[in-house]
């Protein structure tokens, strides 16, 4: 079988603030875990997630989408990040590292974090890939539906900041 050459596989890395709450994102290229001759191409991403604010926040969920080149998206959402819903308290800071594969050599991940504060304030962090995305996701029936119920059933008021990405960085991978 012939040798693959890693010829432009990257590391990147994203770092965004919202509410006092700050989520840096590298991930790396996985050799071990992937068959590119089979489309199977596997990313390890470490994200950690800072309390930056003044009071406790707690990771409720998370809702995350991974495209490959060719357009293909897997959806994943559920309760915690690796089995856990941390609380940080002021200062504190959560890591964890997870991974993904596609069927293309390079791909995005795009998602979002519910958090809430010691008093009850909801927070979700979400990170969209461009203003046409974020205006699609504001027409989307789910959203527009939940959007409602917030309003009718849940929130007495409520915020949206829209923030630009801080830092946002990649590198080739470097061989020895």
């Amino acid at each position: 079988m012939p040798e693959i050459k890693h010829q432009s596989m990257h590391a990147s890395s994203s770092e965004a603030v919202t509410n006092n709450v700050r989520v840096e994102v590298e991930s790396q290229f996985a050799p071990d875990h992937s068959q590119p001759f089979q489309q199977h191409w596997f990313f390890h991403y470490t994200v950690t997630i800072t309390n930056e604010g003044d009071e406790a926040v707690q990771l409720l969920s998370r809702h995350w989408w991974v495209t490959d080149a060719a357009g293909q998206t897997d959806e994943y959402k559920g309760p915690g990040v690796v089995g856990e819903q941390p609380v940080l308290k002021p200062g504190e800071a959560f890591e964890y590292t997870s991974g993904t594969s596609i069927a293309t050599p390079v791909g995005t991940m795009r998602g979002s974090y519910q958090m809430v504060a010691e008093d009850g304030e909801r927070v979700t962090i979400v990170e969209f890939e461009n203003e046409e995305s974020l205006q699609a996701w504001s027409r989307h029936a789910e959203h527009v539906e939940a959007k409602q119920k917030g309003r009718s059933s849940f929130y007495a008021e409520y915020r949206v900041l829209t923030c630009q990405v801080i830092r946002e960085r990649a590198f080739p991978k470097v061989s020895p």
